[in-house]
């Protein structure tokens, strides 16, 4: 079976409605299965930033995750083991760190983050709220989320994450996902960015999504 491949774009803005970079997705999948999902980011002058691609051989919510600047001061990512998952990073200045975490049947990375709240959309439409915990391996570090949506039309859906800990709930931007719930396709994001980050700078972004087209082989 051929792999199909679809592509969207979104342009991120900063709160003075700064235009900051540019996200270029494409998804290989072959029938339901997805396989890849790579990200392009580029300058407002079309000049490539970075690169993150998340591979999909088992579980997909999470992948194996590499990031990538092209001045290539750092790189991040995560790797899958036997009952296990393995956060790294480096830079050109640093020895590669890592940090091994037990599995937990709620934790993410990289583009699983989305297909996560995809699979829990009925649930989170029920009125349950549940929680995700979200890997970053820029900070070898993992987050735990709040999850709860709120189906304002038939096409449109709103998620909201907040963090779980207090401190950093109170210090964080919330997240604010809409959805397409009969397309399953993301409209928007706003929420913190920290692609392009190594420490602990935050930023808030706010990106609309093209819809997804399939390219013909």
């Amino acid at each position: 079976m051929s792999a199909d491949i679809s592509t969207f774009s979104g342009a991120a803005y900063n709160e003075k409605k700064q235009h900051l970079f540019t996200e270029e997705y494409v998804i290989k999948k072959e029938g339901t299965k997805i396989l890849s999902v790579k990200t392009r980011f580029l300058s407002p002058e079309g000049s490539l930033l970075a690169e993150m691609s998340s591979d999909f051989p088992e579980n997909i919510y999470l992948p194996k995750v590499h990031f990538t600047n092209t001045n290539n001061l750092f790189n991040y990512g995560t790797t899958l083991l036997e009952k296990s998952i393995q956060l790294f990073k480096g830079s050109a200045s640093q020895l590669v760190k890592k940090k091994t975490l037990p599995l937990k049947h709620n934790m993410v990375a990289g583009h699983g983050f989305y297909f996560y709240i995809l699979d829990q959309l009925s649930t989170l439409l029920e009125g349950k709220s549940l929680q995700m915990i979200f890997l970053q391996p820029n900070r070898l570090a993992t987050y735990t989320l709040n999850i709860t949506a709120l189906q304002e039309s038939k096409e449109l859906v709103k998620i909201h994450l907040t963090m779980d800990n207090p401190i950093l709930k109170a210090l964080t931007p919330e997240i604010h996902l809409t959805i397409n719930p009969i397309t399953k396709t993301l409209l928007s994001y706003e929420g913190p960015s920290s692609f392009f980050a190594d420490d602990h700078s935050l930023r808030k972004i706010h990106v609309n999504y093209t819809t997804p087209k399939t390219l013909v082989p």
